[in-house]
């Protein structure tokens, strides 16, 4: 028996692998290669960057007054 799932959040497809793989009737899982996560795509932005938001002189109100420039520049 084939089942085709649609994932809605594609950095989450690796706990849905993990948890196929580990049910002992699954005899096989396969993931087509348009559908795979890279695995440095699945950690969460905050963790990524989160270095270098510490290291950042301003403050949330001052990035935040910085933001709504750019946004109205735009405008």
């Amino acid at each position: 028996m084939i089942i085709h799932v649609q994932v809605s959040n594609q950095q989450k497809m690796h706990y849905l692998i993990e948890l196929l793989k580990s049910m002992d009737f699954v005899e096989r899982i396969k993931v087509d290669e348009e559908m795979q996560v890279n695995e440095s795509t699945s950690t969460a932005l905050s963790s990524k960057y989160w270095g270098a938001w510490r290291q950042n002189p301003l403050s949330i109100e001052e990035i935040d007054t910085e933001v709504n420039k750019m946004r109205e520049e735009w405008d």
